[in-house]
């Protein structure tokens, strides 16, 4: 039988404004104790109870990575709940371990922890049984995936530095992803985690068999982002450009999947959430969005649609509406419009080259020669910004298994070089030889401005420690040594393709700011995607006049029943009635 057990570890601040924190032990219905803390704001309990947040660490850590946030969110008014997941917290400070085995970041014991904890702090006297929201970061975050995809009861979710799309992140062109390798790997051998028998019989050995097909079913059968449609709740995820687990191209497939009310934001930084102003801006939208939706605040705009998406460009940033026709397109470009060819001497320009290129390397299996080729750009005329890269490249090899690693740099006037994407594609064939492959680079807002140079990195296979010049998301060493090379030559050239991404007008975007609160004269939104309505009394009517759709009870108007076309949104507001333009796109 479930059970909580007080520990008496209360934790009473000094200055009585502050939040309280108790660390406990949850018992699960499987008899496992959860090591768990949970934070109890100050200010007055609301008559209905505190809205309240779960929230669910790293791989391999602990509640405690969770103290901070969870302290600033309880002394937001809050009540907050931080636990071990099963298997985890081992090495931790006294108090934050749990029992049990971790056998996946969405396995069915560990999603069924989180409804047992949910459904706990819902009974709470202290807690408002409807305001239940969730975040997680890393693991935490593929937690809060799963636990929307189950329909775990909660009123909004914000999934950190995680996409649910397990075999287009952990495994990609042909490559095994080197962090979650080195994690999987790394947790068995150092005892960071006890895990249970899927990862350690089935997940490691299919690794040290690099069976990469057996690999990416697996992960296939775990993936959560067809459910992704179906999750009912507001979403507000957060990533970054250079993560080395989670590629920007899963994270905006993923993002394009949901139907609910949606916010994304991206900066530019790898596997952590960030600190400095990015962090605290990351921070204080996080409680925008809590205040939205758990405390019910219509006067809120975090959701304005007009900046659903912000992108930060190194420490700039944009925003834009999820229906502006760039983010779209650049999920899947259907042409790329700038090109530039490998050649001799290190020459990367925009027309091919006379004389051919030859650039060989052996591969040693684990160890490699570290030997890199470097392709650089005339100073470039103009600023251009880019989104999508791809490589097509000419290879040949003496080995079955081989691989190209690209790295794009930009360049500035004093030799200063700044990493902004990758990619990489592992040749696996039965017969050595030529081949011609094609793959696409990490998607990564960019600007490289007039004046700097790009500069492309090649090196063949990976050592199986990476170097520091890597970043973002690294492939995991070929397991076969081989003699390769690159061709560039007349009918049969290497090269890089672009996309160019134009940022909206700044005069066409309504600022995020707190309390603005007039309308915008016209919507615009994708088929299926619903409405967030100003009151109860909010309509929308066809162009005949006839009422189409209303706002249900969370102030949602729902369109997934309605045909691509203009319509008309009439709010009753106590200055009056005020009409806006609907503009319905079809999803392609």
């Amino acid at each position: 039988m479930r059970r909580i057990l007080i520990l008496l570890c209360l934790l009473w601040s000094a200055d009585a404004a502050f939040a309280s924190r108790i660390d406990t032990v949850f018992v699960t219905s499987d008899s496992v104790s959860l090591a768990l803390s949970y934070y109890v704001p100050a200010s007055a309990m609301p008559a209905s109870g505190y809205p309240a947040i779960l929230c669910v660490h790293g791989f391999g850590g602990s509640k405690a990575d969770y103290d901070a946030v969870a302290t600033v969110y309880a002394n937001a008014g809050y009540f907050v709940v931080a636990y071990t997941v099963r298997g985890e917290g081992i090495g931790a400070p006294a108090g934050n371990q749990s029992g049990g085995q971790f056998n996946w970041f969405t396995g069915d014991r560990e999603l069924q922890d989180v409804a047992e904890i949910i459904d706990w702090m819902r009974r709470l006297p202290d807690v408002d049984s409807t305001r239940v929201g969730m975040e997680g970061a890393s693991q935490g975050g593929l937690t809060t995936w799963g636990a929307i995809a189950k329909h775990v009861p909660v009123k909004c979710a914000v999934p950190i530095i995680a996409v649910p799309n397990y075999a287009e992140t952990f495994t990609f062109n042909g490559c095994m992803n080197y962090a979650f390798v080195a994690a999987v790997n790394g947790a068995q051998q150092l005892g960071r985690v006890n895990l249970g028998k899927y990862i350690t019989d089935t997940i490691i050995p299919t690794i040290s068999a690099d069976n990469y097909s057996s690999l990416t079913q697996l992960l296939g059968k775990r993936d959560l982002g067809a459910k992704i449609r179906s999750v009912n709740i507001p979403i507000f995820l957060q990533c970054s450009w250079y993560d080395q687990l989670f590629g920007t191209g899963a994270v905006l497939h993923a993002y394009d999947s949901i139907r609910t009310p949606k916010k994304l934001l991206i900066w530019a930084g790898d596997h952590s959430v960030p600190g400095g102003a990015i962090g605290d801006e990351r921070l204080a939208l996080t409680l925008r969005f809590y205040n939205r939706w758990l405390r019910g605040d219509t006067t809120e705009n975090i959701m304005n649609p007009d900046s659903a998406v912000t992108f930060y460009e190194t420490d700039n940033s944009s925003s834009f509406a999820t229906s502006n026709a760039q983010l779209h397109a650049n999920l899947e470009p259907q042409t790329f419009t700038k090109r530039y060819f490998f050649g001799p001497g290190g020459s990367l320009m925009e027309q091919p080259q006379s004389q051919p290129l030859v650039a060989s390397s052996a591969y040693i299996q684990n160890l490699t020669n570290d030997l890199t080729y470097y392709f650089t750009t005339p100073p470039l005329d103009s600023d251009r910004t880019f989104m999508n890269a791809g490589a097509y490249l000419q290879l040949g090899s003496s080995g079955l298994r081989y691989q190209a690693n690209i790295l794009l740099w930009d360049v500035d006037d004093t030799g200063h070089t700044v990493m902004f994407t990758r990619g990489a594609s592992e040749v696996r064939t039965d017969k050595a030889g030529r081949a011609t492959i094609a793959y696409r680079l990490n998607p990564v807002v960019h600007t490289i401005r007039k004046g700097h140079r790009l500069r492309a990195s090649l090196k063949f296979g990976m050592p199986l420690l990476v170097s520091s010049d890597e970043f973002g998301q690294s492939a995991f060493a070929p397991q076969e040594s081989a003699f390769d090379t690159l061709f560039s030559q007349s009918q049969q050239y290497s090269y890089l393709v672009f996309s160019a991404f134009q940022l909206p007008d700044p005069a066409a975007v309504r600022p995020e700011t707190v309390g603005v609160t007039q309308p915008t004269s016209s919507i615009v939104v994708l088929l299926g995607e619903p409405i967030l309505a100003a009151s109860s009394e909010t309509v929308l009517y066809d162009l005949r006049g006839v009422c189409v759709s209303h706002a249900d009870v969370n102030l949602l108007i729902p369109t997934e029943h309605l045909t691509p076309g203009l319509y008309f949104l009439r709010d009753r507001r106590s200055s009056g009635v005020v009409m806006r333009k609907v503009l319905i796109l079809r999803d392609h």
